[in-house]
């Protein structure tokens, strides 16, 4: 045996660390540092400086993606680099990480750790069947083993498995197949121990809020709290004052207009009162999953009424296309023909049936199935990088939704201007930007959910506390920035002292001209006229 096993005094390190923060996200350093893609670089690097030994680490949650399934394939390059540039290599099999379904108390962590250095092994033997070379790397693969063991043991921030009994989330998340819990918005793990200046988490518990240890959370909490409930209190009651009118002067006709105000005025009253009572759960007046299935739910049901007003207008100008070409036809046979094109036969001829078809079935139906699937498996999804995907999924799915949303309003409105009498273009105009503005909001909205992800983060370094709050000002206000337009368009804040004072109701009351001039404008805006008290707005 020569004096030493080593092929150069001094030697490198690579940090490998692959483990779950106190967060439950998962770092892994060699991808972070770009090391895995860089490695002969680095390698050269060291030549510079006389260094022909280095550590390694194969990453136990990447070549064991499921129990007893193994794949070196990464490791097997990263071997034939220290080949290639004579790098003597010294393999960490566990450096404080290990797959999602484990735990260093999990009843299958032992064997599971066993199976996996017979595997490294043999997958070493194939690839670098020297003697030597193996006889150095097995003797500090097993003191890699047992000293990474006994770190996670006494260092780590790693709590007992929830899976094991240690812990239940206290009720407010999930127990997850790693044996930490995802806790729900709002709350978050107990520091229980600080060692050396960091605080360590208890990931068995969730009894800790966002605001805990945050001074700054909560008045910017409070303040949300009582923007939001106010706004929407005040948003929830004109809007059903609109609804109340809307039956009172047309009964049961208008359906387009009954809905879109229905719906609203649920997104905002849910908004309201979750507001007004808690915040995610966090004052125990909510259970937690109630104020989430709220908050869900609003979701879907602007969804609903966007996707209703996008296809009002699609048949409206389709409708507008035909009656034109028909009127041209018409001229064609009998040049004295000269009626104009009348809104209201378009309008009227939108029908229930027109409207809702397999376009807004399709949507509103997989939006829906997808709030009850978020809302069913939220407290049942125990695997971490399942729920992750899922997550950006439906922001995805949300954001992809209100861009197209957008594009329509555009395009049909730049389309319906252009075949609209003079009159009525002007106020289609107005409204179109409105909802574009409204649709490109939303987006933005739904692209900053992905963004401030919590489960997967694309900064890793921002606080959870700081990326939930963040994301909560910005939904809650584009909710009821959307709710404030829409209840624009039905009853325009400009004669809103002429709608509260009943200017409305007295001019319904007028001749029955009159009244089908208002019915028609309403249908025509997507419900509702720009100035409902003057009779000189016919169109």
């Amino acid at each position: 045996m020569p004096e030493t096993v080593f092929k150069s005094f001094w030697m490198g390190g690579y940090e490998c660390t692959d483990q779950l923060n106190h967060y439950g996200n998962r770092v892994d350093l060699l991808t972070l540092t770009g090391h895995v893609d860089h490695i002969e670089s680095d390698y050269d690097l060291l030549s510079q400086v006389n260094i022909s030994t280095v550590r390694e680490g194969i990453r136990w949650n990447k070549v064991e993606q499921r129990p007893y399934d193994y794949d070196f394939s990464t490791v097997g390059k990263m071997i034939n680099a220290g080949k290639v540039k004579q790098i003597q290599q010294i393999w960490d099999i566990c450096h404080f990480g290990y797959p999602d379904d484990l735990s260093p108390l999990h009843p299958h962590f032992e064997r599971r750790f066993v199976s996996l250095c017979e595997a490294f092994v043999r997958f070493y033997r194939k690839v670098s069947p020297t003697t030597s070379t193996m006889k150095t790397t097995v003797v500090f693969v097993f003191l890699s083993i047992i000293l990474s063991v006994i770190a996670q043991n006494t260092n780590s921030t790693v709590a007992p498995s929830c899976l094991t009994g240690g812990g239940d989330c206290s009720g407010r998340g999930v127990c997850q197949e790693n044996g930490a819990c995802r806790c729900y918005p709002g709350f978050t793990f107990p520091t229980v121990r600080v060692v050396k200046g960091v605080p360590v988490k208890s990931r068995i518990h969730c009894n800790a809020t966002v605001m805990t240890g945050q001074p700054f959370m909560t008045p910017l909490v409070v303040v949300l709290r009582v923007e939001i409930t106010i706004l929407n209190f005040i948003l929830f009651c004109l809007i059903s004052y609109r609804l109340y009118l809307d039956f009172k002067l047309h009964g049961v006709s208008h359906a387009i207009t009954k809905i879109s105000l229905a719906f609203v005025a649920c997104s905002t009253f849910l908004t309201f009162i979750s507001n007004a009572l808690d915040y995610w759960g966090i004052y125990g007046v909510m259970p937690p999953m109630c104020f989430f299935t709220f908050h869900s739910l609003i979701e879907w049901l602007l969804v609903g009424v966007f996707c209703a007003i996008v296809l009002h207008w699609v048949n409206i100008y389709d409708t507008t296309v035909k009656s034109i070409r028909r009127q041209e036809m018409i001229k064609k046979i009998n040049s004295n023909y000269d009626k104009p094109i009348s809104v209201e036969d378009i309008v009227r001829s939108v029908t229930l049936v027109r409207i809702f078809r397999l376009p807004y079935l399709t949507v509103t139906g997989v939006t829906l199935v997808i709030f009850v699937v978020r809302v069913f498996l939220t407290p049942l999804w125990t695997s971490v990088n399942g729920y992750a995907i899922w997550y950006k999924f439906f922001n995805t799915w949300h954001c992809i939704l209100w861009g197209l949303f957008g594009i329509c309003f555009a395009l049909y409105g730049y389309r319906l201007v252009n075949v609209m009498p003079e009159t009525s273009s002007k106020k289609i105009k107005q409204v179109t930007w409105k909802l574009c503005i409204v649709a490109v909001i939303c987006t933005i909205n739904a692209l900053m959910m992905i963004l401030l992800d919590n489960y997967q983060p694309v900064f890793p370094s921002l606080h959870p506390s700081v990326g939930l709050i963040t994301r909560n000002w910005i939904t809650f206000n584009t909710r009821t920035m959307v709710a404030a337009v829409v209840l624009d368009i039905h009853m325009p804040f400009a004669k809103l002292k002429q709608w509260l004072s009943g200017g409305f109701s007295k001019s319904g009351s007028g001749s029955k001209s009159d009244s089908n001039t208002a019915t028609t404008q309403i249908e025509m805006y997507v419900s509702t006229p720009s100035n409902p008290v003057a009779p000189d707005n016919q169109v």
